[in-house]
């Protein structure tokens, strides 16, 4: 009979035992500890008067619009660098709606139904004696921006996200985020060998020089994206169909991948207050996504897009006001590269989860909460612009103003109006948007839009506010559209959102 002997050298043994009690010591410090419980939250309560948002002869939107949302975080906190966060929120509807996406609910008569999602739940903690500061769960992952927000990814997300400080003044941020992986959800037998993975990599170096009032935060990020991942399928509706004349027709052909797509963006947010009391703000991003995708409508397998975006403000900060000039350009697409190669002029995003790029507050995401906003589009792909404004207007207490005025214009050829790439039925130009760009407008280099915002905010109480936006836009068509898109112009806007916050 064999015996069996095990050897353990005395270095592993010293380790293991080094390992076993440094967890000893950190739970024992936790189970000592006394939990720190922290509830906060906001509510708002939205009214929406709009007309002719869609810029087009078969407008109908409801003359008055009330929405309602509630988002309420939740923290425990055991240690200076443990705690446990949670945000769940009742999906924002409208008043006498009976269903919120495919939830029943919503505020209808007698609504009773179950509307809560959770939207952030993560931890926070930091390793004993080593300075990162880590982040993991279903947690908020936002692009660094300076001038607007960023128009790439501003939502949220399951991942790890690490941050160390290297010096006092600059430190390193990464995060790896998986937003899709349906397998658990779908029943085919042969989902096991489906490639329905999506990934993010993401890298940053934020430099925070302060005493010459430099922040300067380089960045960039790659991403994955399985064939069969939900990036295709949940986005079609009002993103990915790119070069898909049925646009949200349901009677168009399934939208499928036939490989996997690889997508990579990078770029800087800047800001200088050096010259106090100016402030220069400056972003700047290039991207591009790269798959053979089925184009049912131009009639081959290859869908790719690239673009850029940059913006620039200048605000000088007075005692009573915050006037500021700024200007920003959108690459837009070529109808010949779209012919030929399927080759789109957007910059491709994720997923900003109803924000956006938000340079205006009725065209674009810049509302206030509630308020209806970026009717014409969430992204600034397509379209370059110019604007000035009167911001932080301070002349009563507890009371401030914003006026500010933009003219945009748009940078997609106008051939892509001659071959029938157009707005889809329900406004939605998902057609030339490049996968991922929602462009609720399309607009052309012959189009052109004046935008005016006159918005107020008044605190009635230290934690309820009011913010009424104001917006008026003037659409000019050119010829080449038909008379739906010509012949009614203007779009207007009056929303009043109350904010409480506790």
């Amino acid at each position: 009979m064999q015996s069996l002997s095990l050897y353990i050298s005395p270095r592993r043994i010293c380790k293991t035992a080094a390992a076993v009690l440094c967890l000893f010591m950190l739970f024992s410090q936790v189970a000592r500890a006394e939990t720190t419980f922290r509830v906060w939250g906001d509510m708002d309560i939205g009214f929406n008067m709009l007309d002719n948002t869609l810029f087009d002869t078969e407008s109908d939107a409801d003359a008055l619009i009330v929405n309602q949302r509630l988002r309420l975080f939740m923290s425990a906190r055991v240690a200076e660098n443990l705690q446990g966060v949670a945000m769940f929120r009742f999906l924002p509807a409208s008043w006498g709606r009976s269903k919120v996406g495919n939830a029943d609910g919503g505020y209808a008569l007698d609504g009773d139904g179950v509307i809560l999602r959770n939207r952030f739940l993560y931890l926070d903690w930091q390793p004993l004696s080593v300075p990162v500061q880590i982040r993991m769960g279903l947690q908020p992952l936002a692009l660094p921006f300076a001038a607007f927000r960023n128009g790439v990814l501003d939502s949220s997300a399951g991942g790890i996200t690490m941050t160390y400080d290297l010096t006092s003044q600059i430190s390193a941020t990464t995060f790896w985020a998986r937003p899709y992986d349906e397998y658990d959800n779908d029943s085919n037998v042969n989902s096991q060998n489906k490639l329905d993975e999506m990934d993010l990599f993401y890298f940053a170096l934020p430099m925070n020089f302060a005493p010459q009032g430099v922040k300067v935060v380089p960045w960039t990020m790659y991403s994955h994206i399985g064939k069969d991942s939900g990036y295709w399928r949940t986005k079609s509706s009002s993103a990915t169909k790119a070069g898909n004349r049925w646009g949200n027709d349901p009677k168009a052909p399934a939208f499928d991948s036939n490989s996997d797509g690889n997508s990579w963006w990078a770029g800087v947010a800047a800001t200088f207050t050096t010259f106090d009391p100016l402030t220069v703000k400056f972003d700047f991003t290039y991207g591009a996504l790269n798959t053979d995708h089925e184009d049912f409508a131009l009639g081959n397998n290859v869908v790719n897009t690239r673009g850029w975006f940059s913006a620039l403000a200048l605000d000088y900060k007075l005692d009573w006001a915050v006037p500021g000039v700024f200007a920003w350009y959108g690459s837009g697409s070529d109808a010949d590269d779209v012919r030929d190669k399927s080759q789109w002029g957007y910059l491709p995003y994720v997923s900003t989860f109803g924000e956006g790029f938000g340079a205006t507050s009725f065209g674009f995401a810049g509302h206030y909460h509630l308020n209806a906003g970026a009717v014409s589009s969430f992204s600034a792909s397509g379209r370059w612009g110019v604007g000035a404004q009167l911001d932080q207007i301070a002349i009563w207490p507890m009371l401030r103003h914003t006026v500010r005025v933009a003219y945009y214009r748009g940078t997609n050829d106008p051939d892509l109006v001659k071959d029938g790439i157009d707005l889809t039925p329900n406004g939605v130009s998902t057609a030339i948007a490049g996968p991922g760009a929602i462009d609720r407008q399309m607009m052309t280099t012959k189009d052109s839009a004046v935008e005016f915002n006159f918005n107020h905010y008044y605190k009635i109480y230290e934690n309820l506010e009011v913010g009424m936006n104001t917006g008026y836009i003037r659409m000019d068509r050119d010829k080449i559209w038909d008379d739906r898109y010509r012949d009614d112009r203007n779009a207007w806007q009056l929303s009043t959102d109350f904010h409480y916050t506790f």
